[in-house]
């Protein structure tokens, strides 16, 4: 499962190479926490993870994100 998220985040790698801010709302699932993501998102400054939990809504998320972006 993490190489399947790593091959997912590989297109991104070009685009990262100027400075940018790529927001990435993820269930939370062990496979976003592995060695190689934890690696490449350090490659990846501007890249936030944000994780879902149970008991909150996703739709929530984003909207927290999206109001303390503006």
């Amino acid at each position: 499962m993490a190489k399947n998220f790593i091959r997912f985040l590989h297109p991104i790698d070009p685009l990262m190479k100027k400075p940018r801010n790529v927001h990435l709302l993820l269930d939370d699932y062990n496979t976003h926490k592995t060695p190689n993501v934890i690696a490449w998102l350090e490659k990846c400054p501007g890249c936030k993870l944000y994780s879902t939990t149970t008991r909150k809504l996703w739709l929530n998320m984003v909207d927290g994100i999206r109001g303390s972006s503006q």
